[in-house]
C-alpha cells in the first residue's frame, strides 16, 4: 500500500493480512518468479482514525485515538501511531519523513506532535526545559472535586509498571495543575451524558463516588504523571485499574490531550468522549480560563 512504510506493512504479514498464492504469508518469506501476492486492508481502515490535525511551518500536530500505542513495541502486531506516518505524510501531499516529539500513553488520547525537519525539534524541547511548553489534558476523574489542586509530589518511573509517588518536590515543570470544571453527582446524569462510552457497570462504579471533568495542566511529562497525580489527591481517573484497583474489569479511562501550545506554536483538539451537549462551554471555559 502506498504510504504505508516498512513496519506497517510488517504488520499485514504478522495479522496474516498477506497472502501468496491464497495461504498467509509471514513478513520473512521471500516471492518466487510468478507468486501473486495480495493482502486485506480491514485494519488500516480501523486504525486511520490517526489524522493530521493541522500543520504549522514544519511542525505536525497529529491526532491519536485511544488504544494505540505511538511507538511501535517489539513482538507486538499493534499498530502504532509511528507506523502511520508515511501513510498520513502522503494524504497530506507532504514530502519527506517526520519524526514524533513527544509520546502518549495507549490508552491516552489527543494531540501528539511530530516535526519533518529534524533540527528544528531542539525548539520544541528547549521550550519543555525552560518551562515555556503548555500541554492541557482533559481528564474524567472519580469522585467530585470541587477545586484547583496543584500536585507538587516528584515521581520514581524508572523501571516501573506504575509510576510511584515520592516525598520530595518535583521542579515546576514536572508539577501537575488539576482544574475542575463539571461534576456530576447522579447516576441517572451519568448514563445519559455517557452512555456511549460507558458499559452499565462502569456507570454504576462511578456514580458511588461522582465525576469530575477537569482540565490537567503540564509543562513537561513524567511517565504516567497525570495518572499518578491524580490517583495521588483522591481522585483517580475514572476507569484507571492500575492507580486505582477499586475498579473492576480492564483499564479504560478518559485522558485526552486537549491542547498544546509552545512559542508561536498551538493546536486544540476536544476528545470525541466529551458528550455533545458541553462541548461549547468546554471549550469556552479552556479558552476563557488560559487566555487565547
Amino acid at each position: 500500500m502506498s504510504g504505508l512504510g516498512t513496519r506497517g506493512a510488517k504488520r499485514f504479514a504478522i495479522n496474516g493480512q498477506v497472502t501468496v498464492n491464497g495461504k498467509p504469508s509471514r513478513p520473512n518469506n521471500r516471492l518466487a518468479e510468478g507468486d501473486s501476492n495480495a493482502f486485506e486492508e480491514t485494519k488500516i481502515k480501523i486504525s486511520t482514525q490517526a489524522t493530521l490535525l493541522e500543520r504549522d511551518s514544519n511542525f505536525l500536530f497529529l491526532f491519536k485515538p485511544r488504544n494505540m500505542y505511538c511507538v511501535s513495541i517489539p513482538g507486538s502486531a499493534a499498530y502504532s501511531l509511528e507506523d502511520f506516518l508515511p501513510q498520513i505524510l502522503h494524504d497530506n501531499k507532504i514530502s519527506g519523513e517526520a519524526r514524533l516529539l513527544q509520546r502518549l500513553d495507549y490508552g491516552t488520547s489527543g494531540i501528539v506532535l511530530a516535526t519533518t525537519r529534524h533540527t528544528e525539534q531542539n525548539e520544541f524541547l528547549i521550550s519543555q526545559r525552560e518551562g515555556k511548553c503548555q500541554k492541557l489534558y482533559l481528564a474524567l476523574l472519580s469522585g467530585l472535586l470541587h477545586q484547583q489542586k496543584i500536585v507538587k509530589n516528584a515521581l520514581a518511573t524508572d523501571k516501573r509498571k506504575k509510576s510511584k509517588i515520592l516525598s520530595k518536590e518535583a521542579a515546576p515543570i514536572r508539577q501537575t495543575i488539576i482544574t475542575p470544571i463539571q461534576v456530576w453527582e447522579k447516576p441517572a446524569d451519568l448514563s445519559e451524558e455517557f452512555s456511549a462510552f460507558f458499559t452499565e457497570k462502569q456507570v454504576c462504579e462511578f456514580a458511588e463516588n461522582g465525576l469530575t471533568l477537569a482540565v490537567c495542566e503540564i509543562k513537561k511529562g513524567a511517565r504516567h504523571q497525570i495518572r499518578a497525580h491524580a490517583a495521588h489527591i483522591g481522585h483517580p481517573l475514572a476507569g484507571d485499574c492500575l492507580y486505582n484497583p477499586g475498579f473492576s474489569g480492564e483499564t479504560n479511562f478518559f485522558l485526552h490531550q486537549t491542547r498544546l501550545s509552545f512559542n508561536a506554536h498551538s493546536c486544540l483538539c476536544l476528545p470525541q468522549w466529551l458528550p455533545l451537549s458541553i462541548k461549547p462551554a468546554t471549550l469556552n471555559w479552556i479558552k476563557e480560563e488560559y487566555n487565547f
